[in-house]
């Protein structure tokens, strides 16, 4: 049984003499893992076509002796793997596409995951690496915000205080939650606080991707540039 799915490339990986075992980040069936018979071959047509952060439609075929199908064609709208060309750019798309698939399930659809993925894909063939910054540091917050570590800058995560003046204080990695001044002295371990006086929110945001989901800090290097609302 044949189908079609629109979705972007992940990763792409060897698997035996002449096969390739392809993660995709699909809108109807999430996130998927295909094969594609003899695309190491130097004249295989698909081989071109499956380059991590290439977005388009995939033809597959469905096998009874396998639970992966097999990849039979594609269709590629965007050629993300040109942005790799660029130094600055590659590790941008590098990063996007590892958190696409570390935060992702799989055959789970996100369309969250996938909206932000497929913006920051297009957006980096056509901007300078500099400028993505602050779409991909909204995608970190939405993902932590989605797993239940959003934070709130205003309202005590712990006594419920709401306080638009002063604001919240710091931040405690462990609970993922904002603190008041009251609520951060009284803190058990001070040690796991981040005050928001000596570290930037930015910081504060890698930390706690890095505490809950095991993905390193160094995985994060943009510059900084102010926030933007996603359009």
């Amino acid at each position: 049984m044949s189908f079609t799915c629109e979705g972007i490339i992940l990763t792409v990986r060897d698997s035996g003499e002449t096969e390739q075992r392809v993660t995709l980040l699909t809108k109807t069936y999430g996130r998927i893992t295909a094969m594609s018979r003899g695309a190491k071959h130097i004249k295989a047509k698909l081989t071109p076509q499956l380059q991590p952060g290439n977005i388009g439609f995939f033809q597959c075929i469905r096998r009874k002796r396998a639970d992966e199908p097999l990849i039979v064609g594609a269709d590629i709208t965007r050629r993300g793997s040109y942005v790799a060309r660029v130094p600055e750019k590659a590790l941008c798309l590098l990063n996007v596409l590892q958190l696409a698939n570390d935060f992702t399930i799989d055959r789970v659809p996100d369309d969250t995951i996938y909206m932000y993925t497929e913006r920051i894909i297009t957006t980096l063939a056509r901007q300078p690496a500099v400028q993505i910054d602050a779409l991909i540091r909204a995608y970190q917050r939405e993902l932590l915000e989605q797993h239940g570590f959003g934070v709130s800058l205003y309202r005590c995560g712990q006594c419920g205080r709401m306080n638009k003046d002063a604001g919240i204080v710091a931040i405690a990695i462990a609970s993922g939650i904002g603190l008041c001044g009251d609520c951060a002295r009284q803190h058990p371990e001070p040690r796991t606080l981040r005050h928001v006086s000596k570290h930037s929110i930015d910081d504060i945001v890698r930390e706690l991707l890095a505490y809950h989901f095991d993905i390193p800090i160094t995985t994060f290097q943009f510059a900084g540039l102010p926030e933007f609302a996603s359009t």
